[in-house]
């Protein structure tokens, strides 16, 4: 690689990781909306039906038919994809249905706070007192964007279900972005088109099952067509480009580039805003909370590496 490609890279990834953040910040809203006339069941399947489908050909145009070959793991290919796709989106997207925009986007820039405590969990890496001080900055802005400073009033109301899906969905998201490191060889769009297309069938499946028990309701022509844009705008936007932006920016930067998460939240709430919604105080200060807890996570990181470099 040349000195101007290796100064570019980074520069590319930073690009794509802001693209990715600001097109997910924004599949929130539209998403949203689209729900009100598709159920998420049927969204998230037509999403990542046609996003795995161009995927996998753009692989196999790219990288040739040798590509599409799991190398002797595919049932773990077949697990991300479900973990990913399937507990990932659909579960968001069931959780979106029943909460609000900006308070899902909130919720899902903890993901890097979320994977330390992950990791804290299974590989047994302590978080330093940084990350630990962080975390608990962050949940303690989400608690108040999902009650609004008023924790009664989450009662009797959908919204806790809707938050709490909305979280699961952002563990299953971190774990599918940390298994990533299993395939160092695959390129990132082999990587997304494999697991994208497994998560598809996945969540095509579990789409049949749930409308089969009354959970799902197949849509109309007339519906589809009326939220048209919306679906194109999450199915080849969000899924498709937002994805693939995303793995792509982290193998060029690296894991600061969680960072541009902060994205996600900023841009669902400009658009509340251009919308007429009007946040109060603790919608407000809850957000700053979660990105004030993101950025000194990574300060107090990165100078502890200082200290004992």
């Amino acid at each position: 690689m040349s000195d101007a490609a290796a100064r570019d890279a980074p520069l590319a990834g930073i690009g794509c990781l802001v693209l990715a953040a600001v097109t997910w910040g924004c599949s929130f809203p539209v998403g949203k909306a689209a729900m009100l006339v598709v159920d998420a069941y049927f969204l998230t399947a037509i999403r990542y039906g046609f996003a795995a489908a161009v995927l996998l050909g753009v692989l196999l145009h790219t990288e040739g038919a040798a590509a599409l070959r799991c190398d002797g793991r595919p049932l773990l290919v077949a697990l991300l994809g479900v973990i990913g796709i399937g507990g990932g989106v659909l579960m968001m997207f069931i959780g979106l249905h029943h909460t609000q925009a900006e308070h899902a986007a909130v919720i899902v820039a903890t993901q890097p706070l979320v994977a330390a405590l992950l990791g804290w969990v299974i590989r047994k890496q302590r978080p330093g007192r940084a990350t630990l001080f962080a975390i608990g900055l962050a949940f303690t802005g989400v608690a108040l964007v999902v009650t609004r400073g008023d924790p009664s009033s989450l009662a009797g109301t959908g919204s806790a279900i809707g938050d709490l899906l909305v979280l699961g969905a952002a563990l299953c998201w971190v774990t599918y972005t940390l298994c990533a490191a299993a395939f160092p060889s695959w390129s990132a769009l082999r990587f997304t088109a494999l697991t994208a297309g497994a998560g598809a069938l996945f969540v095509v499946a579990a789409t049949l099952v749930a409308t089969q028990l009354g959970v799902a309701a197949v849509p109309t022509s007339g519906q589809l067509q009326s939220v048209a844009w919306q679906i194109l705008f999450v199915t080849f936007g969000a899924a498709l480009l937002g994805t693939l932006c995303w793995n792509i920016g982290i193998r060029r930067v690296g894991a600061g580039g969680v960072l541009f998460i902060n994205f996600v939240p900023i841009t669902a709430f400009i658009i509340g805003i251009m919308q007429g919604y009007r946040f109060n105080w603790a919608e407000v200060v809850g957000a700053a909370l979660v990105i004030i807890g993101l950025l000194s996570s990574r300060i107090g990181t990165a100078n502890q590496k200082g200290d004992t470099g």
